[in-house]
């Protein structure tokens, strides 16, 4: 996937900067890692709880979000696992899913504007679907990070499994929930063969983005197929 889209040629120039702190909304992150424990990992944030997760901390139990943070910054050179996008990232966890990896529109808006005062430049909500409604308080919450300069990254979502739904007739939030100002940018998933894979969504009025999401090795703490704890481990998976 890296090599798809360009990374190498991208490393030339930059490999993101430790300043540069990227939120994730997701189910936490497991900061004990072995390839994100050298990762710059600030405190963040457990919307359940209201508690503040310390960055070197497993917030995760289920296993997308530490999944998304290998994705965005797995460390690189350090003959372990994967490398990611922009490995020299700083990130921010933020709990605003379950478990089960379930949330509410509530959540997820507390998490982006918690995030964005504590200095946030990004925001990424690999998250939503057809559960979350067109919903006034989030789509105030993505106001707010945007008017506050931060860079709001959305999933396009997989909600019909045989072709994808189309956005444009049945949008889906919050990638869709920026009131037709642009605020977000939207991103679906293609194949090793640049195709659409069968499961992404798509329309022009919401995805901005297409980039490899098939397959895509990365960090995760829980077993994918019985949910159980385990440590250090890697899984493919799309999205």
């Amino acid at each position: 996937g890296l090599v798809k889209a360009g990374f190498l040629d991208a490393w030339q120039k930059s490999t993101g900067d430790k300043k540069t702190i990227i939120a994730i909304v997701d189910t936490g992150i497991d900061g004990t890692h072995e390839d994100l424990r050298n990762a710059k990992i600030v405190k963040g944030y457990d919307v359940a709880s209201k508690s503040i997760i310390s960055g070197k901390s497993n917030s995760d139990d289920n296993g997308h979000g530490t999944l998304i943070a290998g994705v965005i910054a797995g460390t690189a050179n350090n003959s372990k696992g994967i490398v990611g996008a922009g490995y020299n990232l700083g990130l921010m966890p933020i709990k605003a899913l379950d478990a089960s990896g379930s949330g509410t529109s509530s959540s997820i808006s507390q998490a982006i504007v918690w995030a964005t005062d504590k200095g946030a430049s990004v925001i990424n909500l690999s998250l939503g679907g057809m559960g979350f409604g067109h919903d006034t308080v989030l789509a105030e919450a993505i106001s707010y990070a945007f008017a506050n300069n931060v860079v709001i990254i959305a999933a396009a979502g997989n909600d019909v499994a045989v072709t994808g739904g189309n956005l444009d007739v049945d949008p889906v939030f919050p990638i869709c929930d920026d009131n037709g100002k642009n605020m977000i940018i939207g991103v679906t998933a293609t194949d090793v063969n640049d195709l659409k894979p069968s499961f992404a969504n798509y329309g022009k009025a919401c995805v901005d983005v297409s980039a490899p999401g098939r397959r895509i090795l990365s960090t995760i703490n829980h077993d994918p197929a019985t949910g159980g704890i385990s440590p250090n481990s890697y899984a493919y998976a799309s999205g």
